[in-house]
């Protein structure tokens, strides 16, 4: 197949080719931002998981809530047994959990959906399974220095270390 065969082979009314070009590059570019929330929100999930296991196998050591993120916090509220996902984003091909996932995780009362923020603006929601880590810490927001969690022993029960809650 040549040059000459490739131009006749788009279609005679260039309306219809740049309907299907603008078709992909749409489809691309979602492709692309459901990918890239996708591999942040696990990547997160992963970080935070790693980060539990720690602090269960640490028991009576205080450990901050310290891990990788792409963004700055200063506060982060904890909101255990989600009923409904507070920040929905179906993540298919394995790149996180799916909406279906997610439900069924509501449905069992183990999501939970930790909130950071910054200045008093969210900067960041994360997915967690509660059968990693199960929180005491009330739902309030807890500014950074505070985030500090124990281990009950023999369990994945955390707690604050300190139990003062912000604001």
């Amino acid at each position: 197949m040549g040059i000459r065969d490739a131009f006749s082979s788009v279609p005679a009314k260039p309306i219809i080719a740049a309907t299907i070009g603008f078709t992909v590059l749409a489809a691309s570019w979602h492709g692309w931002s459901v990918s890239g929330i996708c591999s942040t929100r696990s990547d997160l999930s992963t970080a935070l998981q790693d980060w539990a296991n720690e602090v269960v196998s640490g028991v009576g050591i205080g450990y901050p809530l310290e891990f990788q993120a792409n963004f700055e916090w200063d506060q982060v509220r904890i909101s255990q047994g989600s009923e409904t996902p507070i920040a929905s984003q179906n993540c298919p091909f394995g790149w996180h959990w799916s909406n279906e996932e997610r439900a069924e995780m509501a449905d069992a009362g183990n999501l939970t959906e930790i909130g950071f923020f910054k200045d008093g603006w969210l900067v960041g929601v994360v997915d967690f399974d509660r059968r990693w880590a199960d929180f005491d810490t009330e739902g309030g927001i807890i500014d950074r220095d505070q985030a500090v969690f124990v281990a009950a022993p023999g369990s994945n029960f955390l707690q604050l270390s300190n139990s003062s809650l912000g604001n």
